[in-house]
């Protein structure tokens, strides 16, 4: 009982921050994220190089929240968009780094620094033109992507633990055995039918079709995004990314979904001319 309301406290604290931060103003959008994904490469770091390189580690850290800030700045302040690419420099950084290392014998883990940087930093800087239009913040979209990849969670979870256990397959049992395709099919079910009535009451201003297509996009990619981040989780011989958040795991725990998910969505937007 005592686990159950440590996890759910520590949980209505995360969604309280999650939305009272996306709501709030621009500045506060961006002191959220970078938060966020200092300690998704913090915690990917961790996972695969431990105490190693830790020269590369700082420098990845540095170019993930270099990269977020570029973008957020080129789209909230106009800011020439060249800038962007000033974000390769602590990359190359890194590279260069691991020359001058002299135990090599671990060096294939320090690509994971390069790696945080395209599986991590990339997709959330993508965040940032969901959130902009002509220098203009405005959080709600993108809140509204994020509830969708929660829902899609909690209904996978809710599916998978009532009927997935007794009935049909498993989804990936050699990556991850408690997941079911019960589960995945009532995960998209509750993000179809949630996309679906956000476009009713107005709060993604798409046609009810768009709405449910945007949410089953959400829906695939996030599973992929779970899988991802547990094929890392599995290699380092790790349950969970970390522990800043109580009963829910790390932070990369929280946002693997949403890594792959949004940005997908963003795609979709951008493809149908909706963005």
């Amino acid at each position: 009982m005592k686990e159950l309301i440590t996890r759910s406290l520590a949980g209505l604290a995360y969604l309280a921050l999650m939305v009272g931060c996306l709501l709030f103003c621009k500045y506060s959008f961006l002191l959220l994220m970078l938060l966020v994904v200092t300690m998704m490469v913090i915690e990917f770091n961790r996972m695969n190089m431990g105490n190693l390189f830790p020269a590369a580690q700082v420098l990845s850290i540095l170019a993930s929240v270099t990269v977020f800030t570029l973008v957020f700045c080129h789209l909230a302040f106009g800011m020439s968009g060249r800038f962007i690419l000033l974000s390769i420099v602590p990359v190359i950084g890194i590279s260069v780094s691991l020359l001058f290392e002299k135990d090599r014998s671990h060096l294939p883990d320090a690509l994971s620094a390069l790696a945080s940087f395209a599986y991590l930093a990339v997709p959330m800087a993508l965040f940032n033109f969901l959130v902009f239009k002509d220098g203009e913040y405005d959080g709600i979209l993108l809140l509204c992507l994020f509830i969708l990849v929660w829902m899609s969670d909690v209904g996978a979870y809710c599916f998978g633990c009532a009927l997935g256990q007794k009935y049909g397959p498993r989804l990936c049992p050699s990556i991850s055995p408690k997941k079911s395709w019960v589960g995945a099919i009532g995960g998209a079910a509750v993000a179809i039918g949630t996309g679906a009535l956000m476009g009713w009451i107005g709060w993604l201003p798409f046609g009810i079709w768009h709405c449910m297509g945007l949410a089953l996009v959400i829906d695939v990619t996030g599973i992929f995004g779970d899988m991802i981040e547990s094929i890392w989780k599995r290699h380092a011989g790790i349950k969970d990314s970390g522990k800043i958040i109580p009963g829910h795991g790390g932070m990369l725990d929280r946002f693997d979904s949403a890594v792959a998910a949004i940005p997908a969505a963003l795609c979709y937007l951008v493809i149908f001319g909706l963005l």
